[in-house]
């Protein structure tokens, strides 16, 4: 006899769920029932049992354990979800938490499903069973995840569980899948997911491939109106799918070279190669930045390949469909040299040229399609949208333009995401959205490129700029696109920045109580770090292998010598003075306290004897005396100084 989770089915009560099943044989099983009361069920999934019966089956029901979805209820996955990268032969969980956002005003909820399609990967359900007992589905089979259930409809939320991702380290370097989330609005474990959004998983060896990386021109890749991409996730892959954007100043340069010539992919059946081409026949000079990022998970639309003009691109996406908050991101594979922009007509957004000309049969766009994402207006207007959660680093968003001057200046649109500050090396893709939110089309046909942060330029932000140089329009609305600041987050339990030992979590957006940053040696400790400076706190704040590990309140070095008669050295923190010890010998056998300060600095105008030197040694003198140092093999000196 065995115990297996909760699964439920329809009842003409209020719902009728089985809590446990006792099995007698595969064919033969006793369930104890229970009746719910819908309107008793909060986010903590309780539940108020009003009866119990024992019911006698002779077929078998799948064991999922799930909640019904209340009518009219419409769960959507927030932001962008992370890739996933795994090291061959290297066994690894990662715990996972999307963020969710509900488009209905009144409350519900459903299932949340998810499973892996990548060999190796599983998934550990976590609703309906004691974690971590509960049951881990391999690759292809759909793992109960939580329950969707949103108490409120204006703001992003996780939910209480994570989704652990589960790698066995036997699949082969250069392997992809994905993993899917879903919800389910049955209880008979019928096959009906609403997938509502994927990621990629990579399996590679130690160092695997950059799916958001730059390209520049040189001699070596440009030919005619063309540049070719060598990447390994594209080369003879003439089915990828790949974005690309006109980076004027790469890294953050101060200088940069504007290109005012429409781009899109083509891939070149000849060399095996995907190339980023001006449609306008031009030819590529070297000495041009793009941003390119590579993702399966993105579709293509065309226009029918009969003979005709067409006006636009219909995107039949379940993630766009009848959604107004949809970010849509698009990049030309060939096509015309037009201005390129998004439209909303419900219940579609559609792909336009945004100067009002046709397009050709056969003209297709790479899309990648996100159901809700940051929606900012002008910053003296602030946040448009009361769900956008401005504070999650998404890397995804809206920027709605405004009425106001506030991120305007000259050509460029500065980008106010918390994202969007700094790390000029990270890559933005961008597309015109004429209807943002449903509102009425403005139209800008320029062409546009984007703009590294700089300090002397935009206060440190990412840009978007018209390409030739005309000053931007208060209206222009854009859909931005960036990498994860940090997909992976480790516990933080100290708070310092830096993360201990434990499950890595993966998110698109900053984890309260996690940290980006890994390798802290004492994650109970916030003033013991890698890299953190010795303070005056009678411990040694070093991780093992830095330099002064193993001492305590050691100066770690002297800044200068100003002069012949003055040393300085520098600032521990929390000492309020400092002892100079001096000694005409390197050992330090003998020597003598020639100066007591709460400064820095201090001046000792003692001259050595002809042929002679004078060596010098600093250490904290209060409140709590500090270390001299380490000699030079190491070890902690000792020193007895009158």
């Amino acid at each position: 006899m065995r115990l297996s989770p909760a699964i439920s089915l329809p009842a003409n009560i209020a719902e009728m769920k089985f809590s446990w099943r006792v099995v007698f044989s595969p064919s033969i099983s006793i369930y104890l029932l229970e009746t719910v009361d819908h309107s008793r069920r909060g986010p903590d999934m309780k539940k108020r049992f009003t009866a119990t019966a024992i019911v006698l089956t002779l077929f078998s029901i799948p064991q999922l354990a799930q909640a019904t979805c209340s009518s009219g209820f419409t769960l959507n996955l927030a932001g962008q979800l992370p890739d996933f990268t795994f090291q061959s032969g290297v066994p690894q969980t990662i715990r996972f938490n999307p963020w969710y956002v509900s488009f209905v005003s009144n409350s519900g909820s459903c299932g949340i499903f998810a499973r892996s399609t990548t060999p190796g990967v599983s998934l550990q359900g976590t609703y309906g069973c004691s974690f971590p007992g509960c049951p881990i589905a391999p690759p292809g089979v759909w793992a109960p995840v939580g329950d969707a259930y949103q108490p409120l409809f204006t703001e992003v939320a996780h939910k209480t569980t994570d989704i652990p991702i589960i790698f066995d380290g036997t699949t082969p370097p250069g392997t992809y899948g994905t993993i899917e989330i879903a919800i389910r609005d049955n209880d008979l474990g019928i096959p009906s997911q609403f997938v509502i959004g994927t990621a990629n998983v990579y399996v590679e060896s130690a160092t695997p491939p950059a799916t958001w990386f730059g390209v520049s021109t040189n001699a070596g890749n440009v030919s005619g109106d063309r540049v070719v991409i060598e990447h390994p996730y594209l080369n003879g892959k003439p089915g990828a799918k790949l974005f690309v954007s006109h980076v004027r100043n790469p890294g953050g340069s101060r200088f940069g070279t504007s290109w005012n010539h429409p781009i899109a992919v083509v891939y070149d059946s000849g060399l095996a190669r995907w190339t980023i081409r001006n449609v306008d026949g031009f030819a590529m000079p070297t000495g041009l930045g793009f941003g390119v990022r590579f993702d399966p998970t993105a579709s293509v639309y065309c226009t029918p390949s009969s003979p005709g003009v067409y006006a636009s691109v219909t995107i039949d996406h379940p993630y766009s469909n009848n959604n107004v908050w949809a970010t849509v991101l698009v990049t030309p594979i060939g096509g015309r040299p037009q201005p390129i922009a998004v439209r909303f007509d419900t219940p579609y957004w559609r792909i336009v040229y945004s100067d009002g000309q046709w397009m050709d049969p056969g003209t297709c766009f790479n899309v990648k399609a996100l159901a809700f994402t940051q929606y900012l207006d002008d910053p003296a207007a602030g946040d448009f949208s009361a769900r956008a959660n401005v504070t999650a680093d998404w890397g995804t968003g809206v920027d709605l333009g405004g009425t106001g001057t506030g991120h305007n200046s000259g050509a460029g649109r500065y980008l106010q995401f918390d994202w969007a500050l700094g790390n000029p090396f990270r890559q933005v893709m961008w597309t015109y959205n004429l209807t943002p939110l449903g509102f009425h089309a403005i139209y800008d046909p320029k062409f546009f490129g984007v703009i590294a942060p700089s300090a002397t330029v935009g206060g440190g932000r990412w840009a978007v700029y018209h390409e030739d140089a005309t000053p931007m329009i208060l209206g222009a609305r854009f859909n931005v696109w960036a990498p994860c600041a940090a997909a992976a987050w480790y516990p933080d339990a100290d708070g310092d920045g830096y993360g201990g030992p434990g499950q890595i979590q993966a998110s698109c957006a900053t984890l309260p109580g996690f940290a980006s940053r890994s390798g802290d040696c004492d994650d109970a400790n916030a003033t013991r770090y890698p890299g953190s400076p010795e303070i005056n706190d009678g411990q040694d704040n070093q991780c093992p292998g830095a330099p002064g590990s193993g001492l305590i309140d050691e100066i770690s070095t002297f800044d200068s010598f100003g002069d012949r008669e003055t040393f300085c050295w520098t600032y521990q923190g929390g000492a309020t003075s400092y002892q100079l010890a001096r000694s005409n010998v390197r050992s330090f056998s003998t020597c003598s306290i020639v100066a007591a300060t709460n400064n820095t600095c201090t001046i000792d105008a003692t001259v050595p004897s002809s042929g002679q030197a004078f060596y010098y040694l600093v250490r904290a003198g209060g409140p709590l005396l500090g270390s001299w140092g380490a000699n030079s093999a190491g070890v902690a000196r000792g020193l007895s100084c009158p």
